[in-house]
Formats: C-alpha cells, sequence, structure tokens
C-alpha cells in the first residue's frame, strides 16, 4: 500500500483539510502497513548515530526497504540482530528486501543449523554456529541435519564427511582430468583397504598361447621360425622362484626332422637368444613336448636340460645341468621356434605356456 499522507489544509483551521476521523484512519493504515511487514522485530537505528538527518527520513527507508514504496534502502535489523539479516524459516523475508554489505541467514527450527548465503560468488551451504568454523563455508559445500546429538555427514566439492563424537572420517577425491565413473558392485559387505590384502610370498604369474596354428613348409620354407613370444617383465619374478615352460608342436606327414626349440633374450632379438630347449620331432605325424623347470636362485636360471634327446628336464646321474645369467629385475624376452626339415612337410603350434 502507497504511503497515505494527511492533507492539513493551506492554513490553520481554514476547513481545506482532512476530517479528524480521516486523517486518523489514514495514520491506522500507514501504522499497520509498517507491523505487517516487521512488527515489533523491526528495529530502527538512532536517527542521532544514523546517516538518516530524521526519524523520519529512517522509517521511509524502513518503508521503501520492505516492498512499500519499491526502494532501494538496506535492511540493518531483524529480530533484533545487527550486522546480519536474520530471518527464522517460519517467518517471511519481504520481495525487494536488501542487506547491503551483510549476510542472509535462515535459522532452521533446530538452534544447531544455519543455512548460509555468504557471498554473491557464494552458493547456499549449511554451517554449525556451535563450531564456529566459518572457514568451512566454501562454494558447493553442504551439510545435513546432525543425525543424532555430535553425529552428522558432510558434503563438500571434494569429499564426503562422517563426523561423531570429535572425530570425522573424509573420503576424499582428487581433481578429475576427465570425465570418471566409479561404481561399487551390487552387493552388501565391506570395501577392503590395500593394507587388507595379504601379502603373497610368490608372484603368480601365467602366459598361455593355444592359437593352434599350423605352419606349411612351402610357405615359411627351411629357415627357424617363430610361432610364439611373449615378455616377461623385470621383477615378475624374484631369485626365489621357479620358472615351468611347456612347449608343444605336431609333426606332419614327412619323414623329415621338425626341430622346435625355445629361446631366451634380454633383448627383443631372435637372432642372438640363448637356447634353453630343443627337441627334433622325426617320425611322421607325431608330437613333442618341451618341460622346462629353471631354478631362478642367485641370479642364475640353471638346472634344466638343454640336449637334443631328452624333452623333459630329467637328468642322467652324474650329468651337469645347463644355467644362463638371469637378473629377475629386468625383461626377459621367450621365443618359442619351430625349423622344418622337408619344404613338403607342415607342423602345427598347439601351445606354449609360462608359469611360477
Amino acid at each position: 500500500m502507497p504511503r497515505q499522507t494527511i492533507n492539513i489544509g493551506s492554513a490553520p483551521n481554514d476547513g481545506t483539510g482532512d476530517p479528524l476521523r480521516n486523517a486518523y484512519d489514514k495514520c491506522n493504515d500507514n501504522f499497520l502497513e509498517l507491523y505487517e511487514e516487521g512488527g515489533d522485530n523491526i528495529t530502527v537505528t538512532d536517527p542521532t548515530t544514523s546517516a538518516d538527518a530524521t526519524l523520519n527520513d529512517a522509517l521511509q527507508n524502513v518503508l521503501d526497504a520492505g516492498g512499500g514504496g519499491g526502494g532501494g534502502g538496506a535492511v540493518d535489523s531483524v529480530n533484533g540482530q545487527t550486522g546480519v539479516v536474520s530471518v527464522n524459516l517460519n517467518s517471511v523475508l519481504t520481495e525487494g528486501a536488501k542487506a547491503t554489505d551483510k549476510t542472509i541467514e535462515l535459522n532452521s527450527a533446530s538452534s544447531d543449523d544455519v543455512i548460509l548465503l555468504d557471498a554473491p560468488s557464494q552458493t547456499m551451504g549449511v554451517v554449525n554456529p556451535a563450531t564456529g568454523d566459518s572457514s568451512a563455508v566454501k562454494s558447493s559445500f553442504i551439510q545435513s541435519v546432525n543425525l543424532t546429538t555430535g553425529e552428522n555427514v558432510s558434503l563438500y566439492k571434494d569429499k564426503i564427511r562422517r563426523a561423531k563424537g570429535g572425530f570425522s572420517s573424509d573420503l576424499v577425491f582428487t581433481d578429475p582430468t576427465a570425465n570418471r565413473t566409479i561404481t561399487f558392485k551390487d552387493e552388501s559387505g565391506t570395501v577392503a583397504l590395500l593394507t587388507d590384502v595379504p601379502t603373497l610370498s610368490y608372484r603368480p604369474y601365467r602366459f598361455v598361447d593355444a592359437t593352434q596354428t599350423t605352419y606349411l613348409g612351402a610357405v615359411i620354407g627351411l629357415s627357424e621360425t617363430p610361432v610364439a613370444q611373449t615378455t616377461i617383465l623385470g621383477s615378475t619374478f624374484n631369485s626365489s622362484d621357479l620358472m615351468k615352460i611347456l612347449f608343444r608342436v605336431t609333426k606332419g606327414a614327412t619323414s623329415a626332422g621338425v626341430n622346435m626349440r625355445i629361446r631366451v633374450n634380454t633383448t627383443n632379438n631372435l637372432g642372438t637368444a640363448t637356447q634353453i630347449g630343443i627337441l627334433t620331432l622325426g617320425a611322421v605325424s607325431t608330437y613333442g613336448l618341451i618341460n622346462r623347470n629353471i631354478n631362478l636362485f642367485g641370479g642364475n636360471a640353471y638346472n634344466y636340460n638343454s640336449a637334443s634327446t631328452l624333452a623333459s628336464d630329467i637328468l642322467l646321474t652324474n650329468t651337469a645341468g645347463t644355467s644362463f645369467t638371469y637378473n629377475t629385475a629386468n625383461d626377459l624376452y621367450v621365443f618359442f621356434t619351430i625349423q622344418l626339415g622337408n619344404v613338403l612337410d607342415s607342423a602345427t603350434f598347439q601351445f606354449a605356456n609360462i608359469t611360477n
């Protein structure tokens, strides 16, 4: 309602002013407007210390700020508080009310929590005034209502916090450099930490190639041809491990020999690789299996048989085994090859397997 001004006439007792009843009716309407906007909780700054020259000016600013005049004055106090404009959630902050350089607080029904709008760059947040931790207010900060006394869950822009009894646990997220998805299984249970995973006394390793490809002499000729290859990365094995290697090939229809070999090297070079297993297949349509069990103790790979007459590591009595230097901290390249003795023959690679 616009302010109603009492007409006092042009001169005393000239009869041109408002009748007494009309004048007091305007007074009642004006006061009713003020009380409906703020009631007993509106406090006007003392005009002797205010920038307003008169009490009338101060009242006019309050009226304008409350929406009656549509002006832009500042509301300095609501509910008896100065420095902030604080309104209970069951009260009304009228449209057009402003607080210059102030903080707008919406008090919840509980005295423990406050919904806070702190600055133009801030989003809505919640703080607990009992802690006095105003620094906790930051962009994208939300705190739930207390679950029980001294217990709450908080959501920050970079973490989720569970607090109770003066202690807290944080689930922290580092700044992402791309879109990420972290998925928890649709099951009940406890998430284990790395410290909960027991340290194994060995490091399991397994390489398998079972493509079962047939190689024709008319295509590959009589040269040594790799049929499978793998790289054992450094520190995969340790000096107390046992390396087991299996290699199986089926020979074709001629009686010419087929050599199957296992070679190793510290570089990816078959030409300079060390032979650690060889088996010659001579009969028609037979298969061969090389089995190597290699002890890696002391920086060497030894106690295996590399003779072409034996497919396994079973050594004759008083027969020395073969060894080669192998630092398990370095990469090791392993080659599985075949070499045909007749271009009319063929050989089928069946599988290669390395384990510890």
